[in-house]
């Protein structure tokens, strides 16, 4: 979070902290004069479709963050000029004057830091700094977020355009209905069971499939308001779990030791947490706004009985953290890493891991050590998968911009690209995160991408299969192995989780 102050302003303050006590009515005018200090309310995120969260700035140095109806968490925060910020980052001082970089040169601009709940650094970038606007009276990201105070939220609305952004979006939406697939295969899946689950109108939800027993079937979890609901293959409901606060609404899976770990996350969050299945939280990794944004987890497997996990984080680099929730290794990529993947890149264990990199995706062995790179490619997603069932995964990516018109490309192990198709027909976004599922599904092995309302696949050479159209808002998908039988797909839609078999036939 960015912004400047005046910093006579802030003189003053810390004057009168240091002084004699002032006069009760004299404090009160210092707070309200402040463009920072006091109440402000989110209006956007770009994560939760309707953001419930406020932060209220003391003279301190702290600030209260809450979410809803989560306990409130205090920040850190450090304040410095925008001129000052940006002059660390532009070596040449004549190129302050471009146009570019008006937003951040103006006078009482700001930018707003918050303190790393590990370290107690300050961290001056990423999705957590934010910008004060003290003439358009806002604090914004360019990346996440935007807030106002409290009774302003309609003048800011009409100010960043966001009335209108919604009307066009309704307009799309209208279009979308109308669209119709190149290759339309919907009503070869067969709907065998539905599962209602809770949800509230903050955002995705998701699902995920493990042994988290350790009885050799299937478990499935899928993500609720209140934590982690887990299912079993027939989509009965076996246990509900209520966790602390809201660390959702993402998960993993994987095992420490051999038992069952449901980790929780938060796109553009700064903590990962793991609970075992009876909801027991087993650990935290980071926390607070100060430390380094999240913007996926996957699951990488070490051996027979353990999982680690890597981390991508909103500006740049990737972090490894083991089933005991303990960094392993750090690694630096020059590219927001919105989407990370576990991958076996070679016949046995450990596991790889994958991630966005600044020209496709990268892979890193079990020290940390970056060992391929597969591209060059727009890559915004990427995952693994054994398409040619060989025992050793290939690498996926996919372009998930308009200039990268959603291909995915399919490379082997070392690198080498095997195919690139279109990935969707049409421009609806791209599940966040994880939006490959791979199967044995009718007895043919396809891979599918989702978007929010179509699942488009390919058989293992890049055939189009075709799309399986799912109007109602697809927000995650997931493959559910079945002994002795092809795998069923599992479909997240909102408050259902819905779960296909594919027909061998058209008829």
């Amino acid at each position: 979070m960015r912004r400047a102050s005046l910093l006579l302003g802030v003189a003053a303050l810390l004057a009168a902290s240091c002084g004699a006590p002032q006069d009760t009515a004299k404090k009160q005018g210092s707070v309200e004069s402040d463009p920072l200090l006091g109440k402000w309310v989110c209006l956007a995120d770009n994560v939760n479709e309707k953001p419930d969260a406020t932060i209220e700035f003391r003279e301190d140095g702290t600030a209260i963050f809450q979410e809803g109806n989560q306990k409130p968490v205090t920040w850190h925060y450090r304040r410095e000029p925008g001129r000052e910020w940006l002059s660390r980052r532009v070596s040449d001082p004549e190129q302050l004057q471009n146009p570019i970089y008006a937003d951040w040169v103006r006078p009482g601009v700001e930018m707003i830091s918050f303190a790393d709940p590990q370290t107690g650094e300050f961290v001056d970038g990423g999705g957590s700094l934010l910008t004060l606007d003290p003439e358009q009276k806002i604090l914004y990201n360019f990346i996440t977020q935007l807030w106002c105070r409290p009774g302003d939220e309609a003048r800011v609305r009409i100010l960043w355009g966001m009335d209108a952004q919604e009307e066009e979006a309704k307009r799309r939406a209208e279009e979308l209905k109308a669209w119709k697939p190149e290759k339309d295969v919907t009503a070869r899946w067969r709907l065998m069971w539905t599962a209602d689950l809770a949800e509230s109108e903050r955002g995705s939800y998701a699902i995920a499939v493990g042994d988290l027993d350790g009885d050799g079937a299937p478990d499935i979890v899928a993500s609720v308001p209140a934590g982690f609901a887990i299912l079993d293959e027939q989509g009965r409901v076996v246990n509900e779990i209520k966790t602390d606060g809201e660390p959702g609404p993402f998960l993993a899976l994987g095992r420490h030791d051999g038992n069952g770990l449901v980790v929780m996350f938060r796109t553009w969050g700064h903590a990962v947490r793991a609970y075992d299945s009876t909801g027991r939280q087993l650990w935290t990794f980071g926390g607070g706004a100060g430390s380094r944004g999240v913007d996926w987890v996957a699951p990488v497997e070490i051996d027979g009985r353990n999982t680690g996990f890597v981390i991508g984080y909103n500006g740049g680099g990737i972090e490894f953290i083991g089933p005991d929730g303990k960094s392993r290794w750090r690694a630096d990529v020059n590219a927001n890493v919105w989407s990370v993947a576990g991958a076996r890149l070679r016949k046995g264990l450990p596991g790889y891991a994958v991630c966005v990199g600044p020209g496709g995706a990268l892979a890193f062995d079990a020290q940390g050590r970056q060992v391929h790179s597969y591209g060059p490619e727009d890559a915004g997603a990427v995952g693994a998968a054994d398409l040619d069932g060989d025992g050793v995964d290939e690498v996926l990516t996919l372009g998930t911009t308009v200039v990268s018109l959603g291909r995915v490309t399919v490379f082997n192990a070392d690198g080498r690209k095997k195919w690139s198709e279109n990935a969707s027909g049409t421009d609806v976004a791209f599940l966040d995160g994880n939006p490959f599922v791979f199967g044995n599904f009718g007895g043919k092995r396809l891979l599918g991408v989702a978007n929010g309302m179509a699942i488009r696949l390919f058989d293992a050479d890049g055939n189009l299969f075709g799309d399986f159209v799912h109007g109602e808002g697809i927000q995650a998908v997931a493959t559910l192995p079945r002994n002795g039988g092809p795998d069923a797909l599992l479909v997240r839609v909102q408050g259902q989780l819905r779960c296909y078999d594919l027909q061998t036939s058209s008829g």
